[in-house]
């Protein structure tokens, strides 16, 4: 796969980010990997996304850069999983990046990232529960698939570097499967700072003088339902 001269005559990168689907369909890349990428651009930090479009065909073999980050997508991401994961690594070896920073323990890029566990720093980020008892529950997918899925998390969990988790449960499962606490570190969701500074520019001086209105954007994996009004009427 071919990468833009000016890219690979460009010093080390410092963090790149590996995927396993389109960055613009689903949230994590796009919602997670990225703002993170950017915040970590604009303090001076060189970031790439790495990621197999398979869900997205005409975004196979596209390079760009979006707020400072480099952003390539493997003309490989069909049914057959090797292409696109050499394409990972070949991209990858170009880089040369001082960290990895793997978006779901699983596909194609939970594959590249089992190859460079103990030639680089591999850290895992946990966004959602991916194996048995979570999305192989849910997706739909064939039994090899579910197996492999539930077998990259666990194994990638435990192995790897070090572990960010968007939730309290997930940071939870994260030290179960390490059998350690250590280098396990929660993550939350959050907005990138060009998304808060649109939304104060859109605040109204009506909307600020009405009643204060709690937002709770939450699956209920870690509470239950009747629990936000228990608390808020506690609170009263």
């Amino acid at each position: 796969m071919l990468l833009p001269s000016a890219v690979m005559r460009e010093d080390t990168f410092d963090i790149v980010m590996l995927g396993t689907f389109g960055l613009w369909r689903l949230g994590t890349l796009q919602s997670r990997a990225l703002p993170f990428a950017s915040e970590l651009a604009a303090r001076g930090y060189r970031c790439a996304i790495v990621t197999s479009p398979w869900d997205m065909p005409f975004e196979r073999g596209v390079v760009e850069t979006r707020d400072g980050v480099l952003i390539v997508n493997t003309a490989a991401a069909g049914a057959t999983t090797l292409p696109a994961v050499f394409q990972q690594l070949e991209v990858i070896r170009h880089l040369r990046p001082r960290l990895i920073h793997l978006f779901k323990p699983r596909g194609f890029g939970g594959i590249a990232a089992r190859c460079l566990l103990g030639r680089v720093p591999v850290i895992v980020d946990s966004d959602d529960w991916e194996g048995d008892g979570g999305w192989n529950r849910q997706g739909h997918y064939p039994l090899a698939q579910r197996r492999l899925f539930d077998w990259q998390e666990r194994t990638l969990l435990r192995d790897a570097d070090g572990v960010t988790a968007a939730s309290t449960l997930l940071t939870e499962r994260a030290c179960v499967l390490r059998r350690s606490s250590r280098n396990v570190h929660r993550l939350p969701n959050g907005l990138a700072s060009s998304w808060i500074a649109e939304l104060e520019a859109a605040r109204s001086p009506a909307s600020e003088r009405a009643a204060p209105t709690v937002l709770l954007y939450s699956r209920f994996e870690e509470f239950a339902p009747g629990w936000p009004d228990q608390f808020a009427r506690s609170l009263r």
